[in-house]
């Protein structure tokens, strides 16, 4: 029996009022936000409100993912693009992995709402089981992410991260699904993006965003490759320099000037 509260520390939902332009933050898969809160604050001392969602099934337990289907995903993005739509003149849409793949998906889907995006560390494409090799197989099974291996309410993958320690095998189809929407709306994507991956990133290889950059439909694009980092940009030690250069970024969407990667770096 669970008892309350059933939102675990860094599970909940988080606003920071600052100016005109907004960046919505999707946490990645298994995660919650408190995985972007870095992110956030760095952005709100920006002058920028900032809006962390917390993704359907993630935050509580583990096995409310097996309830979750990929549309709940696209439902919390209508959602966080309705909060702000009355505090927000531009907004700008920011994810780590999976939560890039909202984002992308989210700025296709609602090209109207959007007037930038940011994905980090997203993946093009995976192998996952479907639906139909995951039949016989427990709706409440578990599949443990490492240690600890014992179930426990309130299990974090680790102490210091934000991020469930095990996933109900019944959600990776929905992750597929979810990527395969996001690669038939990428064509749809006209406001400016930006692509962050690391070539250390052995969660999710480099070559990734290459095919996410090819198949954009926007012209306003630009790729940052980074060195010596893994997949969890946004919590990683080094993080200074990428939020610099994210900064950089909403401020050109919220001055509506051209981004450029080169110039950005070149302010370092």
């Amino acid at each position: 029996m669970r008892t309350l509260p059933l939102i675990l520390p860094d599970g909940l939902p988080f606003l920071l009022t600052g100016g005109p332009t907004c960046c919505i933050l999707f946490h990645g898969f298994t995660a919650m936000p408190g995985e972007m809160r870095w992110l956030g604050d760095d952005l709100h001392s920006r002058g920028y409100t900032v809006l962390g969602v917390r993704l359907a099934g993630h935050g509580t337990h583990p096995e409310d993912l097996a309830r979750t289907r990929w549309t709940d995903w696209m439902v919390d993005v209508e959602d966080a693009l309705a909060l702000v739509d009355n505090i927000s003149d531009r907004v700008v849409l920011i994810g780590q992995s999976m939560g890039g793949v909202v984002a992308l998906l989210g700025a296709g889907k609602y090209p109207a709402h959007v007037a930038g995006v940011v994905a980090i560390a997203t993946p093009f494409s995976v192998t996952l089981p479907s639906r139909d090799d995951l039949r016989g197989v427990p709706a409440d099974a578990i599949e443990h992410k490492g240690r600890p291996t014992h179930r426990e309410y309130g299990l974090r993958r680790e102490a210091v991260y934000p991020a469930y320690a095990a996933e109900p095998p019944h959600i990776l189809p929905e992750l597929g699904l979810l990527i395969q929407e996001m690669q038939t709306a990428l064509p749809e994507v006209q406001a400016p993006t930006l692509l962050i991956h690391s070539r250390d990133d052995f969660a999710v290889p480099v070559e990734n965003m290459a095919r996410l950059y090819e198949t954009l439909g926007t012209t306003h694009k630009d790729m940052c490759v980074l060195d010596t980092i893994g997949h969890s940009v946004v919590r990683d030690p080094r993080r200074r320099p990428v939020f610099d250069v994210i900064g950089r970024f909403v401020r050109s969407v919220a001055d509506s000037t051209q981004f450029c990667l080169t110039e950005a770096a070149n302010q370092e």
